[in-house]
């Protein structure tokens, strides 16, 4: 018995590589529209940081929102840091600068990527 040759065609890795391609762009765009949430959210309080009952609702809205967005839904539990830093002077003045839901989205955003990176290389 010998061995014949046989023309194979391989078909669908090239369909393969462009939905992969795809998946990444999507999930590219989807970091950086969840990093200018966070940096939306971070403005809005620098603004309202020293009124009281608004900062505390704020703060609490601000949760919500990163809970919702974030893959790693441990870390929006890092925003209710600023709900103790009430809307008075001393405190209030910590909270406008501290831009915690930006932080807590680039930290999750390094964090897929460094999974990422874990995978490629086992």
């Amino acid at each position: 018995m010998e061995a014949k040759k046989v023309d194979v065609e391989i078909v669908g890795i090239k369909k393969e590589k462009n939905a992969n391609k795809l998946t990444k762009k999507i999930i590219s765009i989807w970091a950086k529209v969840k990093l200018g949430i966070a940096i939306l959210l971070d403005l809005i309080d620098f603004f309202i940081a020293w009124i009281p009952i608004i900062n505390e609702a704020w703060d609490i809205i601000t949760f919500i929102v990163l809970l919702t967005i974030l893959k790693n839904k441990k870390l929006a539990f890092l925003s209710l840091i600023e709900l103790p830093l009430l809307g008075l002077p001393p405190f209030s003045i910590i909270d406008m600068f501290l831009p915690i839901a930006t932080i807590t989205v680039l930290i999750d955003n390094s964090m897929a990527d460094f999974k990422a990176y874990n995978l490629k290389t086992q």
